[in-house]
């Protein structure tokens, strides 16, 4: 009979074990197609996302920047000022305060968009350079004179990005040579008369701000990488791996201009070259992928995404690294063939249980399990025995003692936690009104620092960009508050007057104590006005200034009178 048993047990679970893994490997090679699926989708979507994108980005850049140097061309002061120029000589005085006039309409393009570095002036017949305006300590370009001009006669003109010959501001705002740039040009003209030719130069540093990398919003994408390159594979925006890069000798300063997709060994153009130009030709997609991976820049294995930039011969290229785009899907795998190993132990174990006991003590103890569960906790086994089932029924025996002695705990936790809920809520209240009063106060002292008559404005310790500014203060700049706040005085005043504000509010910040200022000039919308001074540092408790206050009254009147008094 033992023998029987025996035998009986082993076929069940051997039976169970077999049904049970072939189920198991049967779901876990579906699950894990359905799973491949869906992760390559995803994948396809973000690589789409990234360099379509990016892509849009990019066009959006430059078109952007051939909008403002067509807006200079057409410019109807600039035209006025070039048509009569066209027809004076450098000897008649007009000449010269025409030339005047340009200069300074210049400098204010200049100024006035942060990718201008150069814009120059050429004659309609030499294409000589009539006038150029530079930014800040930059060398005006006598290298590339003509560059540009005859195609710019008739048409909007763009160059390719290209290393400059002069020295212009590199990623650390030192002057250098080599320095990435480009050209836009455009004609300035009335109907067919050509009155000359302008040509900005355009700092291109930037470029790599407008592409969209999965690393910027996920920090399980951080292989990844997106770059722009032209019609040669020459990459034309920075990498993500620029140090690493360098640290291979891969490049000298930046990847801008200086890689290029060609394969390691040098025979040939790389993958990512070839499926990017696909893009220019004929019934070419707007987007295309490899999943399959290929040798990407740092010479690793990628998967990558191309999409073209419209108006261009250039293309995004998003890029993610193989080993970590099918992460996910290797450790489905790794958790897929533990799992099948996991449930095939606990098939064998609950088989061998099962068919190893008696039915009648189990149905006792469920029985018992049930009446404990609709809640009679006085109910206990009380079943004799050492085998497995009187041990069983033993330890959900003591098993039931301890629930009946958690309940008993909980119940007394429940009943703290009822008290100390009430004291929180009366703690709660005493917040809420304390908030309330502490709101009200705050409101009464912005309405009096409002209505204070004299000038008012807080400063924040760190960058001097103005927090608050009172009312009287918006009435003596002659600006609403909005327009204020946010700002540092080389946001306001002219570089002078921001120069020596910003220079005594660093005094008073680093002395740590008031400086009083007897008299200092601003220029406002109403004149030239004398204002008195005080500054002083605000604090924090370990005596770190961390705003600096300002109260400024305007003595421009007694000033005035007090100079007629003594005249």
């Amino acid at each position: 009979m033992k023998s029987y048993r025996s035998s009986f047990r082993t076929s069940v679970v051997l039976v169970t074990l077999l049904a049970t893994m072939i189920a198991a490997v049967g779901l876990g090679i579906g699950h894990y197609w359905m799973l491949e699926q869906a992760h390559e989708s995803n994948l396809r979507r973000l690589l789409k996302l990234s360099a379509e994108e990016s892509a849009s980005s990019v066009a959006g850049w430059l078109q952007s920047r051939q909008e403002a140097v067509t807006a200079i061309a057409n410019s109807p002061s600039l035209k006025e000022e070039m048509r009569h120029l066209k027809r004076l000589t450098p000897e008649h005085d007009e000449y010269f305060q025409r030339l005047y006039r340009l200069k300074r309409e210049l400098d204010m393009n200049t100024l006035g968009h942060s990718f201008i570095q150069e814009i120059t002036l050429h004659d309609p017949i030499t294409g000589k350079v009539i006038l150029a305006s530079t930014g800040e300590e930059l060398e005006v370009n006598t290298v590339d004179e003509l560059l540009g001009f005859n195609a710019a006669r008739d048409r909007l003109w763009t160059s390719p990005i290209f290393a400059a010959k002069v020295r212009l501001p590199d990623e650390n705002r030192m002057l250098a040579a080599g320095v990435p740039t480009m050209f836009i040009a455009a004609p300035i003209h009335e109907g067919t008369e050509l009155y000359g030719v302008v040509r900005v130069r355009v700092g291109v540093l930037t470029i790599g701000d407008k592409l969209l990398r999965g690393a910027s919003y996920s920090e399980l994408l951080s292989t990844s990488d997106v770059y722009v390159i032209d019609r040669a594979g020459t990459l034309l925006s920075p990498s993500s791996f620029e140090a690493e890069l360098k640290r291979k000798g891969r490049i000298d300063r930046r990847a801008m201009l200086e890689l290029s997709l060609l394969n390691p060994s040098g025979s040939g153009r790389s993958v990512a070259f070839q499926k990017s130009r696909r893009l220019f030709g004929p019934n070419a997609p707007t987007f295309d992928f490899d999943l399959q991976g290929y040798e990407g820049i740092r010479r690793r294995r990628v998967v990558g995404g191309w999409s073209r930039v419209a108006g261009t011969d250039w293309a995004c290229i998003a890029e993610i690294d193989h080993d970590e785009a099918f992460a996910p899907l290797t450790k489905l795998m790794r958790a897929t063939v533990l799992l099948s190993l996991g449930i095939g132990v606990t098939v064998v174990v609950l088989a061998a249980w099962l068919a190893g006991r008696l039915v009648a003590p189990l149905r006792h103890l469920a029985a018992v399990a049930t009446k404990l569960a609709e809640g009679d906790r006085s109910i206990r086994c009380r079943m004799q025995g050492q085998n497995e089932i009187g041990r069983l029924a033993a330890a959900f025996d003591n098993m039931a003692d301890a629930v009946e002695a958690s309940l008993i705990d909980l119940e007394r936790q429940a009943a703290r936690l009822a008290e100390s809920n009430q004291q929180l809520e009366t703690e709660l209240k005493e917040r809420a009104r304390a908030e309330r009063e502490l709101r009200t106060a705050n409101a009464f002292l912005d309405s009096v620092v409002d209505n204070i008559p004299t000038m008012l404005f807080m400063k924040d310790a760190q960058d001097l960009r103005i927090v608050r500014f009172n009312k009287a203060g918006e009435e003596l700049v002659g600006l609403p508050r909005d327009q204020l706040i946010g700002k540092t005085d080389f946001d306001l005043y002219p570089q002078d007057e921001a120069e020596f504000f910003t220079r005594k509010d660093r005094d008073v910040l680093q002395g740590n104590e008031m400086v009083e200022i007897e008299e200092e000039e601003l220029l406002t919308e109403k004149g030239l006005r004398l204002l008195h001074t005080k500054k002083i540092p605000i604090c924090d408790e370990a005596g770190v200034p961390k705003i600096l206050l300002g109260i400024s009254e305007d003595i421009t009147e007694k000033k005035q009178a007090l100079l007629s008094l003594e005249a």
